[in-house]
C-alpha cells in the first residue's frame, strides 16, 4: 500500500444528523458530508472542533478536494491553485491546515494559513511529497519519494520554511506519521527484511528506536505534547493491537475488550487514544480509551467505523462506510 493511501485525522452546505453516540451517555454524534459529494472523510480536530479532510465526486474532485468544517456545521471547499487534486491531511490550532496537492502528475505539500493563502513546497530532488502533521508552530512531518520506484524518507519543514529530510540509520524507509509541540516526531520505519519498528526523532535530530516485544510489525504511531505516543502493533498471528510508550520509553499494550484486533490511531495531551476495533461479529467500529483504561464504543453508521483523530477536549471526528472501500462520509463526536 502506498504511503499517500495512507493518509487518512468556498463556502458549502451539509447534511447533518445529530445522534447519540454508542455507549456514550451524555455525548453528541454528528454525520456529515460536502453536498452532492459521493464521499467526505476527516483526518483532523483541532481543539476548537474544526475538522478537515478530503471530499470526492460531485462538487469535488474525482481524487480529492480538501475541506474545512467548523463546529458550527459551516463547511468550506478549498485546492491549491491550480492543482488538479488536494488532499488534507492535519489541522493545527491556529487553524493552519497542511496536505498534498497534484500539480504536473506529481504531489507535492501545501500549507493553508488561516487567512487563505497557501504556501506550497517540496523536498529537493523528490518526485512527491506527502505531509503527514503539523504542530502548533506550523511545523510539519511527513515523507518525501526521492525518486521513481523508491521507498519513502522523512522530512519536517519548520515553520520558516526551512526542510531537513532525515532516515533512520539502516532504514529502508522511513515513514513520520506525528508531531507534537516541541517538535518531536513519531512513525514507523522498515528494515532490510522489510519489518517495521517505530522510531522517536527528537527536536535536535537524535532518533531512538523502539518495539513493542515480540510485536511482528509497527503498524501506526502518534504522539502528544507530553511525548507519549500510542499505535498499533502487529502479533505474529496478524493480529493488530494498541499500545501506550510513556516518555520513559515504558510501553504497555492494550486490547478492546472482546476485541478481535484493535487500531490506535491517535493520542491528546491527557493521554485518551482514539482508534478503531474489529467487534466479535466481525464489525468495524470506532473507540476512545480514557486515560484510566477504561473504553468507549463509537458507531458511527453502516459496518465500519474509523475514529481517526481527537483533540484535546475528547472531541473525536473520523469516517463511516457500509464496507471497505465503499461510499463513506465523516462524523464529529462531542463528550
Amino acid at each position: 500500500m502506498s504511503y499517500r493511501s495512507k493518509i487518512f485525522c468556498a463556502a458549502s452546505s451539509i447534511f447533518a444528523l445529530a445522534l447519540g453516540g454508542a455507549s456514550a451517555g451524555a455525548a453528541s454524534l454528528q454525520l456529515f458530508n460536502v453536498e452532492g459529494s459521493s464521499g467526505t472523510s476527516a483526518t483532523s480536530i483541532n481543539a476548537s472542533g474544526t475538522v478537515t479532510g478530503t471530499c470526492n465526486g460531485g462538487p469535488c474532485s474525482r481524487h480529492g478536494t480538501a475541506y474545512f468544517r467548523t463546529s458550527d456545521g459551516t463547511v468550506t471547499t478549498f485546492n491549491v491553485p491550480g492543482a488538479g487534486y488536494t488532499q488534507a491531511s492535519g489541522i493545527n490550532d491556529g487553524g493552519v491546515i497542511t496536505g498534498f496537492y497534484d500539480v504536473n502528475n506529481a504531489d507535492q505539500g501545501f500549507v493553508r494559513n488561516a487567512g487563505g493563502t497557501f504556501d506550497t513546497f517540496e523536498v529537493t530532488g523528490a518526485t512527491s511529497t506527502y505531509p503527514a502533521a503539523i504542530n502548533a508552530d506550523g511545523a510539519v512531518t511527513g515523507v518525501y519519494y526521492p525518486g521513481r520506484n523508491t521507498l519513502p524518507q522523512g522530512f519536517v519543514r519548520a515553520s520558516d520554511g526551512t526542510i531537513t529530510a532525515f532516515a533512520v540509520q539502516s532504514a529502508t524507509s522511513t515513514q513520520p506519521q506525528g508531531l507534537n509541540s516541541q517538535g518531536a516526531i513519531t512513525g514507523v520505519w522498515s528494515d532490510q527484511s522489510n519489518t517495521y519498528h517505530g522510531f522517536v526523532r527528537a527536536q535536535s535530530g537524535s532518533i531512538s528506536t523502539f518495539d513493542v516485544p515480540q510485536s511482528a510489525a509497527m503498524i501506526l504511531t502518534a504522539i502528544n505534547d507530553k511525548g507519549v505516543i500510542a499505535g498499533t502493533w502487529e502479533d505474529h498471528a496478524s493480529s493488530d493491537h494498541g499500545f501506550i510508550r510513556a516518555a520513559d520509553g515504558t510501553i504497555t499494550t492494550f486490547d478492546y475488550p472482546n476485541g478481535l484486533a484493535t487500531i490506535a490511531q491517535a493520542i491528546n495531551v491527557h493521554g485518551a487514544i482514539s482508534g478503531s476495533y474489529v467487534s466479535a461479529s466481525g464489525v468495524q467500529l470506532g473507540f476512545v480509551r480514557a486515560p484510566d483504561g477504561t473504553f468507549t464504543s463509537i458507531h458511527a453508521k453502516y459496518n465500519v467505523t474509523d475514529a481517526d483523530c481527537i483533540n484535546r477536549h475528547g472531541a473525536v471526528a473520523g469516517s463511516y462506510s457500509h464496507y471497505l472501500g465503499s461510499r463513506f462520509g465523516a462524523f464529529v463526536r462531542t463528550p
